[in-house]
């Protein structure tokens, strides 16, 4: 999903429901977006001239192909990087680090029980591909199937725009 959906939703749920500011409640939120892909895509520019890439534009151009396009060969040649994925999308090792933050700080337990558990809800609607969420990973590989798959959808970015405008007016009109 949309980093900007993830930050606009977040921090509406957060001032509607408990009152505080909208940027008290971001950052859990758009975590996943550096959970794998900001890793990922620094090996791969680290291992640049391994894989026939030349700048900043083709590792980014490479990420996102593999990422979202060859899914399978991603797993094979990446492995780590998969279950990366797999790990940090899944409820089960989510609800543990969410209860360690509890201990620690109510605020931060708050925020990432807010903007964290709201990412892999909008994850499982909008992904029915190899990244299908496995809420129990990894004691299970049972796989919740979204009903599309973001990047596959054509127009999704004025999809996304038009429930972002729409959530913005609800936040704050």
């Amino acid at each position: 999903m949309d980093i900007r959906l993830r930050k606009i939703s977040s921090a509406g749920i957060c001032r509607q429901s408990f009152g505080v500011g909208r940027d008290k409640f971001i950052f859990f939120g758009f975590t996943g977006f550096f959970r794998i892909n900001a890793v990922f895509g620094i090996y791969i520019y680290i291992n640049k001239k391994q894989y026939n890439l030349k700048n900043l534009a083709s590792v980014l151009s490479f990420v996102t192909n593999i990422n979202h396009v060859k899914q399978k060969e991603y797993a094979l040649k990446f492995p780590w990087a998969a279950k990366i994925s797999f790990y940090t999308h899944s409820f089960l090792l989510s609800a543990c680090f969410g209860g360690i933050l509890y201990f620690i700080s109510s605020y931060l337990f708050l925020s990432f029980l807010i903007g964290y558990f709201f990412h892999l809800l909008i994850d499982i609607l909008l992904h029915n591909d190899f990244f299908s969420s496995k809420p129990l990973y990894p004691l299970s590989n049972f796989t919740i199937r979204g009903f599309m798959t973001w990047y596959k959808v054509k127009n999704f970015l004025a999809y996304n725009f038009g429930l972002l405008m729409v959530l913005y007016l609800a936040m704050f009109l």
